[in-house]
């Protein structure tokens, strides 16, 4: 490669060397080393201008000079360097007389053309067949050009550029195809390029595959702006069977900085209903960030005349905000608020995620760390909706403050063992709750809604004496958890037999009112036992059984007791029975236990493993692997020694286990030992009765949950690199992202419930038995089918369906998506261009499940 760096210099007003007049120089690498020297024994003058940069160029094959005209000839992968402009093409003429570059591309043995200009400046490319550049104007002409404006792309067969790095270009192509020969294109008469700024088209038509299409507009305004811009929202248009024709989501976009911006749109149907909503985000880089979405809607449905007609106002109340962690390193503050109307949530789901999501929740949560003390502290406003029910739950506000495990008498400085004391901790928690439970058409209606708020606080000092090894096999724990509570509330209840109706009437006590406990009373004990049995022959070489049983020792007082004050009887019915109540009955805090408890709980855990010859690997024992049988079968029970009756509690079992690594499996179920009889109420109640004595069984079957799982996917086609971007694209657009990387996957799911209870008077079994699947596969690899659906065995009838198929098509894409039954019957079809640039340039086709 031949390198040269020239001083610039002016037009040759003389020429003392007559012999080298006609000659052309070829001895590049004497011109390299002493390029002054030659400029001085020719008496060539140094221009009285010299521009601001060298000029630094190179080539592959040659670089040959022509004193007389003032130029370099520059062959082979030629390469030509000013400041933040560099030209690269096959061949280069530098007239440094004129300040003008000339590059052009060559033609090879086939005759095809090869090695055409690729000119970069400030950042920006531009490909073409021939230019002509003043790297002094900075003004060139360039012809058949290809460059890259703001996420689209310019063609261009002459066009001519000043020295603001404007284009005016004739017989252009504007396009989002990055090919050199685009699928699409607005063929464009003249079009003026303003670089990141916009792109002004005259005269334009839509051009498909080179054929003309009926799109044509008389001129055209292509936004390229970098930084944030506003503009005009359009609206999605479309026919409502119920609300008529409707313009939706149409508005304004409002770019005010980099920190914050606003959408305001709106909805307008034929048939009168309306909506009206704003979304505002912002941001502080290591600060803050968060956004508010409010939206009012008024929902009419009929003739205004007609019995039939409604009209229904609906709100929702969206905001999220978080402190960076940065900001506040020992606090922090998150919020995140979702509140809605059920008439919003059934009128305004265009999904089936969104139809089918049945809660709302709220959260406003700060949380404090006293730096170099072992207090902490969280203050929480939260709220919880049912959209079904309308049951709206606030806690208004939900507060704590925690002293996390200190030990007191623990040394400073550890020489040896630590003794018993030394294991002694201590913690301290301190909560407050206020909370609301109504009717969300209730919460503004109801003047003396303030009064069924529930107010409690809780303070807990908890101690821990520690654990220690018996015989070296065993596991002791005396008083793990020995707890020292008080509950306090603002107002109890009282309960009074009415003889008139016959029935029990609570009424609430005004006036503070503390109740104690204490909790905790307990120790215990565990190992582990462990079996194993060897083969020595075949894959499997070894089965290893963990078996881990711990007993404890459990007392929990019994404060039913008149002499506490915390419980009081009252009459039921009219031949004088009664039944013992909680004066703090309902407390959200807590309240006295109410059952004495004296006996041994008791826990059995199970594991089972094996090791197995690798399938890649010899049959070495020093190539073993191994495997889960069975992650855990565990039984938990407890047995009341001071009972007078019903010792035993229920049984719980529960087993999970991952079969060939990817099925799993989840069981459990409680067994009851007791007979459970009829009452007057219609439903069950225990008696000491064992089912044996009854039955000559061991368990009564209460209720049994099985869940099988599955997924299965392909190896991924190439490892995505920028994982960040996948990522983000996947939480910002969860419906719209295709992730064509993976050829297949599949998702399955079994869920059976079995629920043994007594409704009217009848022993009933409840079973609730479904498979759900989703899939994702790719039949070629620019097409894509998803499928979401499943089976509902007790209903006999196929659950919520979604089938997608998506369609890429380079510089377009296509999307069908349909759920074919159900109460969210609609479908929708889309086939728009890739580009956000032309997003609003696209052909729908839908029909919505409310239009139905």
């Amino acid at each position: 490669m031949l390198l040269c760096s020239l001083v610039t210099f002016g037009q040759v007003d003389t020429l003392q060397f007559d012999s080298l007049s006609s000659q052309v120089v070829t001895d590049t690498s004497a011109i390299k080393d002493s390029s002054l020297s030659l400029i001085d024994s020719l008496a060539i003058p140094v221009a009285k201008d010299p521009l601001e940069h060298d000029v630094d160029y190179e080539a592959e094959d040659s670089i040959n000079f022509d004193i007389t005209q003032n130029k370099a000839f520059l062959y082979g992968n030629a390469k030509v360097l000013y400041g933040d402009i560099s030209l690269d093409a096959d061949y280069i003429v530098f007239d440094w007389g004129k300040k003008l570059i000339t590059a052009e591309g060559t033609l090879d043995s086939n005759g095809s053309l090869k090695g055409t200009p690729v000119f970069v400046e400030a950042g920006k490319t531009y490909n073409a067949e021939r230019m002509v550049y003043n790297y002094d104007s900075k003004k060139g002409k360039i012809y058949k050009i290809l460059t890259e404006e703001g996420g689209g792309y310019v063609h261009g067969e002459e066009v001519k550029k000043n020295e603001k790095d404007e284009m005016f270009i004739k017989n252009a192509k504007y396009t989002t195809c990055n090919l050199e020969d685009p699928h699409f294109y607005m063929r464009i008469s003249k079009l003026k390029v303003i670089p990141d700024k916009q792109i002004v088209a005259g005269p334009s038509i839509m051009e498909i595959e080179k054929v003309p299409t009926p799109l044509a507009i008389p001129f055209g305004i292509f936004p390229i702006n970098k930084k944030q811009a506003s503009g005009i929202l359009f609206p999605t248009y479309g026919f409502s069977t119920g609300q008529g024709y409707y313009l939706r989501d149409g508005g304004y976009y409002f770019g005010i900085s980099d920190r914050f911006d606003l959408q305001l749109r709106g909805d307008i149907y034929s048939r009168g209903s309306w909506g009206l909503g704003g979304t505002a985000r912002y941001v502080k880089r290591y600060k803050y960030d968060g956004s508010t979405t409010l939206r009012y809607t008024v929902n009419k449905v009929g003739i205004p005349e007609s019995p039939n007609y409604s009209e229904t106002p609906n709100f929702k109340i969206k905001s999220d905000f978080r402190v960076d962690d940065k900001r506040w390193p020992n606090a922090g503050f998150d919020m995140n608020v979702d509140i809605q109307t059920r008439g919003f949530a059934r009128s305004n789901s265009y999904s089936q995620n969104q139809y089918l999501n049945n809660e709302l929740s709220s959260g406003i949560n700060y949380r404090k760390t006293f730096a170099g003390t072992p207090f902490s502290a969280n203050v929480n406003f939260r709220h919880n909706q049912n959209l079904q029910t309308g049951v709206l739950n606030l806690t208004l506000p939900d507060a704590a403050l925690v002293m996390r495990t200190v030990y007191p008498f623990k040394r400073k400085i550890q020489v040896g063992d630590k003794k018993w004391y030394e294991k002694v901790g201590v913690n301290y928690r301190m909560e407050e709750k206020n909370r609301l439970s109504t009717y969300d058409s209730l919460l503004f209606e109801d003047p003396n809604i303030i009064q069924e708020f529930q107010t409690g606080f809780k303070n807990s000092v908890t101690m821990n004496f520690g654990s220690y090894k018996l015989f070296n096999y065993f596991n002791l724990g005396i008083l793990p958890n020995l707890s020292f509570n008080e509950y306090t509330y603002f107002k109890t209840i009282e309960k009074i037999y009415d003889t008139t109706t016959q029935s029990v009437v609570t009424n609430d006590i005004q006036g503070l009112k503390s109740s104690r406990d204490i909790r905790g009373l307990s120790t215990n004990l565990s190992t582990n036992l462990y079996g194993m049995v060897a083969f020595k022959r075949g894959k499997v070489r070894a089965i290893r059984h963990v078996l881990t049983p711990t007993l404890a020792a459990r007392y929990d007082i019994d404060f039913t007791d008149p002499k506490w004050g915390y419980f009081e009887t009252v009459q039921t019915d009219s031949l004088g029975s009664t039944t013992t109540y909680s004066r703090f009955e309902g407390g959200i805090v807590g309240s006295p236990n109410q059952r004495e408890f004296g006996g041994i709980d008791f826990s059995l855990n199970n594991n089972l493993t094996a090791k197995i010859f690798s399938k890649k690997d010899t049959l070495s024992d020093d190539n073993l692997k191994k495997i889960s049988i069975l992650d855990q079968f565990n039984l938990n029970t407890s047995y009341n020694v001071i009972a007078d009756s019903l010792n035993w509690s229920p049984i719980v079992l529960r087993a999970t286990t991952k079969l060939f690594n990817k099925i799993n499996i989840n069981l459990t179920q409680n067994l009851d030992p007791y007979v459970t009889v009829v009452n007057a109420g219609g439903t069950g109640t225990r008696i000491n009765t064992s089912m044996w004595e009854d039955r000559k069984k061991l368990f009564r079957v209460t209720s049994t949950d099985l869940a099988v799982n599955t997924s299965l996917k392909s190896n991924p086609r190439t490892v995505n690199e920028n994982v960040e971007e996948a990522t983000s694209l996947v939480n910002q657009y969860p419906d719209e992202y295709i992730d064509f990387n993976i050829p297949w996957d599949l998702n399955l799911g079994y869920k059976l419930r079995i629920n043994n209870t007594f409704i009217g008077g009848v022993d009933t079994q409840i079973i609730t038995n479904n498979i759900t699947i989703g899939t994702n596969f790719s039949i070629t690899p620019k097409w894509k089918i998803s499928v979401q659906s499943g089976y509902d065995f007790t209903d006999k009838q196929i659950t919520a369906t979604n089938i997608g198929i998506y369609r890429d098509l380079h510089c377009w894409e296509m999307s069908f998506n349909i759920i074919p039954f159900g109460a969210l019957q609609s479908y929708n079809f889309t086939i728009k261009p890739k580009s956000s640039v032309l997003q609003d340039l696209k052909l729908t086709r839908k029909r919505d499940w409310f239009d139905n």
